[in-house]
């Protein structure tokens, strides 16, 4: 087939028909810029390749010839292209505002419009920076005066922190610039860090925007209505209903734009070659992406000392402050999720968990190895069923902390930089008992079927391991030798078919069960 992949450009800025979502952000936008008589300053803050560019450009310069007949001039700037300095910046902003008003209204302009012109040309033959920054100031002002407001997107804003590094006169300018109520000039920025950060990194002592004069705003990862949304992009080729794959696409992608398009890319592809896309392949074959992007976004949080805080929230080594989980959170690299935290992609975190993917002075130590007079009891779970094991885990902590002999292992046990075979493979065997959590992505997990589920039953029939599973949801394990074992709570109850005011009364009697066998 011929057909081409809309998905095509995944790497590129998104706009028009191709956008998906940011509904709650456009509509910010529209009530803070286009719509307001005095357009108000905006800092889009996020990851990397998270959409921000996209969004500024969606609904700033997209629109722009509409955006024209209301008297909204927009314009924009790449920061790293401005490598002359902050006259290169004053007169860019003069010369792009001129540029987008005679382009797109140059038959409707007033005589008095057309002599911006001119003024633009004082602007460009300033000498002096004192004396630019005044041209500058008078144009933006006469523009106001003619009933024009301007908007500048300054699109990657972190390379201000070495395009003006140590320059604070640049800083203070752009600050009195957009502060100064005559001059009806606004500013969005789009970057990964804020601006204050910036302007630390920048060795600038002076804070550039104070919150007065801008509006921060975080642009997190895709809820699950804009990853469908995403997904109806495939014009009607195909569509992906099956809830198991969208849980699988939202779990592996964590709804991050780029990597969701990534990975939709390699499914339209499949289905271009052979007719039938599939998800575990199509993600391999995206891997390739995925890599280059954690290395990159690994490589920010390392400059900003978050990939730390990170690491110590994947391997528990220590309970993180609340500041390190708000950071986090802001920026969409922890979800909420029942309540709990969890880092927002399943296939993020194994990448950080993986050996070499980290570098060796952030790596967080490796905890010691539980005492071997004490009880070790293996969890089975699928990573499909995270909720569960942290809802289990709850209930089973007070038996734990009061009861020292007893050490209770999950892989999320496995420190960042471990070698997490060697690790399952220990914890295994040093297993007395072994607790299941059973479910249907537990009977199709292929790592549980050949590789613990074998060694554990073994175990049970040879070496007296323990076995108790745990009826979480519906599934066909009377089909398998796991029905054999017993069942720490009604196989014709599962867990997740009890009412949710219930549940933690089931809870409580399997964890009660699970006291008297220990003892």
């Amino acid at each position: 087939m011929n057909r081409p992949n809309p998905y095509a450009e995944y790497d590129k800025i998104v706009y028009g028909d191709r956008f998906v979502g940011r509904q709650d952000t456009i509509r910010l936008i529209q009530q803070r810029i286009i719509n307001a008589d005095d357009p108000g300053n905006l800092s889009i803050v996020g990851v990397p390749m998270i959409g921000k560019s996209s969004l500024a450009y969606h609904t700033l310069i997209y629109p722009q010839p509409d955006l024209i007949q209301k008297k909204l001039l927009t314009l924009w700037i790449s920061l790293p292209s401005i490598t002359d300095g902050r006259e290169q910046l004053f007169r860019e902003l003069v010369a792009k505002s001129i540029e987008v008003l005679f382009d797109q209204s140059l038959e409707r302009l007033s005589n008095d419009e057309k002599r911006l012109a001119e003024d633009a040309e004082i602007v460009r033959e300033s000498d002096y920076w004192i004396e630019l920054q005044e041209n500058v100031c008078n144009f933006f002002k006469k523009m106001k005066r003619l009933g024009w407001r301007i908007v500048a997107i300054l699109d990657d804003f972190d390379s201000a922190k070495t395009v003006f590094k140590g320059d604070e006169a640049t800083f203070q300018a752009l600050r009195e610039l957009v502060a100064n109520p005559t001059s009806g000039l606004c500013f969005v920025t789009t970057s990964k860090r804020t601006l204050s950060e910036i302007s630390r990194q920048s060795n600038a002592d002076v804070s550039i925007f104070p919150g007065s004069i801008f509006r921060e705003v975080y642009l997190r990862h895709f809820d699950s209505i804009e990853l469908e949304e995403l997904l109806q992009r495939t014009q009607n080729a195909f569509s992906i209903e099956n809830q198991t794959d969208l849980d699988f696409f939202s779990h592996q992608t964590g709804g991050h734009p780029y990597l969701a398009s990534t990975l939709a890319f390699e499914l339209f592809e499949q289905w271009l070659q052979i007719n039938t896309p599939d998800m575990a392949a199509a993600l391999e074959h995206s891997e390739p992406e995925f890599f280059k992007y954690y290395d990159y976004l690994i490589k920010i949080l390392r400059e900003d000392n978050s990939l730390k805080a990170l690491l110590q929230f994947l391997s528990r080594s220590r309970s993180n402050s609340t500041s390190e989980i708000n950071r986090l959170s802001r920026y969409g690299l922890l979800q909420k999720s029942d309540g709990s935290n969890r880092i927002f992609s399943e296939h993020f975190q194994q990448y950080l968990a993986e050996p070499g993917n980290i570098p060796d002075d952030v790596i967080v130590a490796d905890s010691s190895p539980p005492p071997p007079d004490r009880t070790q009891i293996f969890v089975s779970y699928s990573r499909q069923d995270m909720k569960w094991l942290e809802t289990f885990m709850k209930h089973m902590n007070p038996i734990l902390r009061n009861n020292q002999n007893i050490h209770l292992w999950t892989d999320n046990t496995i420190k960042v930089g471990e070698k997490w075979k060697e690790e399952i493979d220990n914890a295994l065997e040093a297993a007395k008992i072994a607790i299941l959590l059973v479910t249907p992505d537990f009977l199709n997990s292929s790592f549980i079927l050949n590789k613990e589920l074998p060694f554990l039953l073994n175990k049970a029939r040879t070496q007296g391991l323990k076995v108790f599973w745990i009826p979480v949801k519906a599934s066909s394990v009377e089909q398998t030798e796991i029905n054999d074992y017993q069942a720490a709570y009604d196989p014709k109850k599962p867990i997740a078919k009890i009412a949710a005011p219930h549940r933690d009364d089931a809870w409580v009697e399997i964890c009660r069960k699970l006291k008297e066998a220990l003892a």
